[in-house]
C-alpha cells in the first residue's frame, strides 16, 4: 500500500449532534491535504476492523479531518468512545469523488448518514463560486442534523420531514423539487446526492423527468476498502451490458446514467 495513504491520526474532539450521531475530529495532516469531496477514509481503533466514513470537512492548513459517525454497533461505538489525544489508524483518502468542473448551479440532496460528506462538498462548491441549493430529508424534525451548517454554505437550504414540521413535508426529493421550482436550471446545473438507495433511486427518477445531470454517492459495506475483495460491487451499464464496478475504487460517486438501477439491490 502506498505509504502516503496510511497515517496515525489523533482525536482532537467529538461533537455529539444527538444521542446517536457525532462528528469525530482528527488531526491527520496527509488526509486533510489530499481529500476531495466524495472520498472516504478507513478508520479503526484498537483491534477493530477498518470502517469507511465519508469525509465531512477538512482544514488542510490545520491538518484536520472531520467525519460523521452514527453509533450503530461495537466498532462505531469504540470510535466514539475515544478520548481526546487518542491515536487512531487512518487509511485514505480513497475512492472517486464528485466531479466539480463545469458546474455553476448545484442541487445538493442528502438523507441519513449521507448528509455528512455533502457538507464538505458544499464548502468546496461555495469556494468555487457555484450557486448551491441544498435539501436534506429526515423522518422527523427531531432527527434533523446540521441544519445551520448546511444553511451557512447554501444559497438556500430546506429540511424535509416525512412527519411534517420541516421546511417541506415529505422526502429529500420533495425538497429538491421545491428548490428546483424556485431556482430552475442553467446549462451547467448538476444534482449531487448521497443517502440510502431508495432515496438515490428517487433522485434518479426525478432527474430523468427533468433531464438534469446528477452524481450519486453510494454508501456500501466494504471488506477491504481499496479494491481487492470486490465486496462492494455496484451494478453498472457498460456499452449497454450489465457489469460491476467497485464502490471503493470506481465509486463511491457515480454518474446516475451509469448505474444499472434495476439490478441494484
Amino acid at each position: 500500500m502506498n505509504a502516503r495513504l496510511k497515517e496515525t491520526a489523533h482525536v482532537t474532539g467529538i461533537e455529539w449532534l444527538d444521542s446517536e450521531n457525532a462528528l469525530l475530529r482528527l488531526n491527520a495532516p496527509e488526509a486533510a491535504r489530499l481529500a476531495q469531496p466524495g472520498q472516504f477514509v478507513l478508520l479503526a481503533a484498537g483491534q477493530m476492523l477498518n470502517r469507511p466514513f465519508g469525509v465531512a470537512l477538512t482544514d488542510p492548513d490545520a491538518g484536520m479531518v472531520t467525519v460523521g459517525i452514527k453509533k450503530v454497533g461495537i466498532g462505531t461505538g469504540a470510535l466514539l468512545d475515544l478520548e481526546q489525544g487518542s491515536a487512531i489508524r487512518l487509511l485514505g483518502p480513497f475512492g472517486h469523488g464528485f466531479s466539480l468542473d463545469n458546474v455553476n448551479r448545484a442541487y445538493v440532496i442528502g438523507g441519513g448518514t449521507g448528509i455528512f460528506p455533502l457538507l464538505f462538498l458544499l464548502h468546496v462548491l461555495r469556494s468555487r463560486g457555484v450557486e448551491t441549493f441544498a435539501g436534506c430529508g429526515f423522518r422527523t424534525l427531531q432527527q434533523a442534523l446540521l441544519q445551520e451548517d448546511f444553511s451557512d454554505v447554501s444559497d438556500q437550504y430546506l429540511t424535509a420531514c416525512e412527519s411534517g414540521g420541516g421546511d417541506v413535508s415529505g422526502t429529500a426529493v420533495d425538497a429538491l423539487d421545491a428548490l428546483y421550482l424556485g431556482h430552475g436550471r442553467t446549462e451547467r446545473t448538476r444534482v449531487f446526492a448521497c443517502g440510502p438507495i431508495p432515496m438515490l433511486r428517487a433522485v434518479n427518477r426525478w432527474c430523468e423527468t427533468h433531464d438534469v445531470a446528477a452524481e450519486c454517492s453510494f454508501e456500501a459495506r466494504m471488506g477491504c476498502g481499496f479494491g481487492i475483495c470486490r465486496g462492494c460491487a455496484v451494478p453498472v451499464l457498460k456499452a449497454g451490458a450489465l457489469d460491476y464496478d467497485r464502490c471503493c475504487v470506481e465509486g463511491p460517486v457515480f454518474d446516475r446514467r451509469l448505474i444499472a438501477w434495476e439490478a441494484l439491490s
